[in-house]
């Protein structure tokens, strides 16, 4: 995941023109198919980086679901470094 992070990540422009930086944090529940769902942003840096960070988990690949109590969604979290 980390090699998709690092192919994907755009830099918004306007962020890079005002100097923001940061690492968002971004929790989201991983379903039994291995989709992403309710993707929110625990740890905001500036709204066009967390804009960012949302379009990345959203589009990223599946995962693979952890087994926990007969395969329920589990809540992750994920920091987007910039």
């Amino acid at each position: 995941y980390a090699q998709y992070l690092a192919d994907q990540q755009r830099y918004p422009t306007a962020a890079l023109q005002a100097g923001q930086q940061g690492t968002v944090t971004v929790t989201f529940v991983v379903e039994k198919t291995g989709s992403i769902s309710n993707v929110t942003v625990a740890q905001p840096v500036a709204p066009q980086l967390d804009a960012e960070a949302i379009r990345l988990i959203k589009g990223g690949p599946r995962w693979t679901p952890a087994e926990h109590r007969g395969g329920v969604p589990g809540r992750d979290r994920l920091p987007v470094p910039d």
